[in-house]
């Protein structure tokens, strides 16, 4: 049986060109990691913009909401505050003159939003009573439409929201 050796001198560089592969296949690994932390940063940044334009679009819709409602006092001269006031003196809604109204705001940090409110007509109130003749009171149906965006970004929002208000008959 006869042994042979390898010399040192066949084997020299050997470890060299392994150790250079393995550094390579490391640098790689690491780099595709580097990408994937970056992607997941970037789709978690754009879902919080989303986010925050949702709401400083619902925001707008509460405001207008709550104006309707007669929580907070619209603007003076708007045409929110002549459609609020008539409603509430039971006059009729011009809606060719009332028909929209829209407001833009400041939600901070680069947000901005706009409401549009449209008139959207009347509907009888069945089975509403508290002490007045049926048919005394009509339901006021509005549409209001909220975007917001955000500066800088493309994420913007649009929401939509249907209400009614009671009052009294034309």
């Amino acid at each position: 049986m006869k042994i042979t050796h390898t010399s040192a001198r066949s084997q020299h560089g050997a470890a060299l060109i392994v150790g250079l592969m393995l550094l390579l296949v490391l640098t790689l690994l690491g780099i595709a990691a580097i990408r994937g932390t970056t992607g997941g940063e970037r789709m978690s940044a754009n879902h919080q913009q989303h986010i925050q334009t949702f709401q400083a679009t619902e925001t707008a819709i509460h405001g207008v909401m709550a104006e309707l409602r007669g929580e907070i006092d619209p603007p003076t001269g708007t045409a929110e505050s002549i459609l609020i006031t008539a409603i509430n003196n039971g006059v009729n809604p011009d809606a060719a003159k009332l028909a929209k109204t829209q407001r833009a705001a400041a939600a901070g940090k680069g947000m901005t939003s706009k409401s549009q409110m449209a008139f959207t007509g009347t509907a009888n109130l069945a089975g509403f009573r508290m002490g007045v003749e049926s048919g005394a009171y009509v339901a006021y149906q509005f549409t209001i439409d909220a975007d917001g965006k955000q500066a800088g970004t493309n994420a913007t929002s649009h929401q939509q929201q249907g209400i009614a208000r009671a009052g009294p008959k034309p």
